[in-house]
């Protein structure tokens, strides 16, 4: 019996030490994004990876998105949404962001909003585009929510 007890607790305390901190952080999806969006009851355009040098960072290919009202056979791009394996790997993808984005002579200036491992990057093309600005702002700050998982 008491052989039991102790494979028992030899067993217990050998998955407890399997555990890490990645297990309970749990990392944001696109599902998490993409969800969180809708709940926003934003119109959105999918128009799948991006590999442009310029918007790859880090090897992470973002996702590109069409919001607002478009023409369907318009493959321009206003949001592009990057999922990283870390939330240190988004802050060195930021930091690379910012740089190119310094370098290059945009015609708007991109909003950017972040939450975990996810980054989402806006460019408002008009002054009606502006009003996804709060929009964005709140799908950050729902996803990952109970509701939005």
């Amino acid at each position: 019996m008491r052989y039991k007890i102790v494979l028992i607790c030899l067993f217990l305390l050998l998955l407890s030490g399997c555990l890490d901190g990645r297990d309970i952080k749990r990392n944001l999806t696109m599902g998490n994004v993409t969800q969180s969006i809708k709940g926003q009851s934003i119109k959105l355009s999918e128009k799948g990876k991006i590999n442009e040098p310029f918007v790859v960072l880090d090897n992470v290919k973002p996702y590109g998105y069409r919001i607002g009202n478009s023409v369907s056979n318009d493959e321009s791009v206003n949001l592009l949404v990057y999922v990283f394996q870390s939330e240190k790997a988004r802050g060195e993808a930021r930091e690379s962001f910012n740089e190119r984005s310094q370098n290059a002579n945009l015609i708007t200036y991109p909003n950017i909003y972040e939450k975990k491992n996810i980054m989402i990057v806006y460019f408002n093309e008009s002054e009606v585009d502006r009003s996804f600005d709060e929009q964005l702002k709140k799908t950050i700050q729902n996803m990952g929510n109970p509701t939005f998982s």
